[in-house]
């Protein structure tokens, strides 16, 4: 359990307006803003700054739910390119290629013969049980003051060299916000309080056969006053204007160039700059 509050107030949507709304309108706006906002597979309230989470629900009624809830909106795997090609299929909103689970031959206890069946694996011999999963992942969407975000060079594959949102796994038993400020300050140096719940994005840790399906959970956070140090996998931190994004191909994995854009489009019609 969390020491203040459990996760579930945590992603409930603030009365006021987020950290992003108040520095774009304190920063103002140079011009009007030409960027189209992109619909993403998240949980995202298209009138807030951030969302309230649906409860579990089997792949088909989540994607029916959402879309009765939020609109039409394009699959996972269609982030990346504007709805064009893809290299992995997908269905019903969920991102799929490789099973995460489809190489499992041998119990990792015993060693004994594994039985496949919906969505797990099975050892009759010692009764283990191993469901798949997407892997859980925090990312934070950085400003500063003047209302510049802040990425990181990825210093390691996948995507090496490429812009990315600073976060990262959690650890095992970790609250996703105490893993948020955990890898701000292992990638920056900077301790950071945790604004507003952007939203949950799903997609793979790399293009690769059998890349590991991603749960993206993203929260908006302040950069306090001082100069971030790139450290652990980040070769270098750059603050860029809300305008001045790195073209898409530089960014990161598919999700995160339309959620950046999205975000920040969000947040300057909210704050009246567009």
């Amino acid at each position: 359990m969390h020491r203040e509050r459990d996760l579930a107030e945590e992603l409930a949507c603030s009365h006021g307006p987020s950290i992003t709304e108040r520095r774009l309108r304190d920063a103002g706006d140079t011009g009007e803003e030409d960027e189209e906002a992109v619909s993403g597979p998240a949980f995202l309230d298209q009138d807030g700054a951030c969302c309230h989470l649906v409860p579990a629900h089997p792949v088909g009624e989540l994607a029916e739910r959402l879309s009765r809830e939020r609109g039409e909106q394009p699959h996972a795997g269609e982030l990346g390119d504007a709805g064009g090609d893809v290299s992995w299929a997908h269905g019903n909103g969920t991102v799929s290629r490789v099973g995460v689970l489809d190489g499992w031959r041998r119990c990792p206890r015993c060693a004994s013969a594994l039985t496949h069946a919906a969505g797990r694996v099975e050892c009759g011999a010692c009764g283990f049980v191993h469901w798949a999963h997407s892997s859980p992942a925090v990312s934070a969407f950085a400003t500063d003051a003047d209302g510049r975000i802040l990425l990181g060079r990825r210093a390691n594959e996948p995507d090496a060299g490429m812009w990315d949102a600073l976060g990262g796994f959690l650890e095992e038993g970790e609250h996703p916000l105490d893993a948020l400020r955990r890898e701000v300050l292992e990638e920056t140096g900077l301790e950071v309080v945790p604004g507003a719940f952007v939203g949950a994005f799903v997609d793979t840790y790399g293009d690769e056969e059998g890349a590991v399906p991603v749960l993206n959970l993203v929260w908006e956070v302040a950069v306090p006053v001082g100069e971030p140090q790139p450290a652990d996998d980040v070769s270098e931190l750059h603050w860029f204007e809300r305008r001045e994004l790195p073209p898409d191909g530089e960014i990161a994995f598919r999700w995160l160039a339309p959620a950046l854009r999205q975000w920040i489009t969000r947040a300057l019609r909210a704050s009246g700059s567009v």
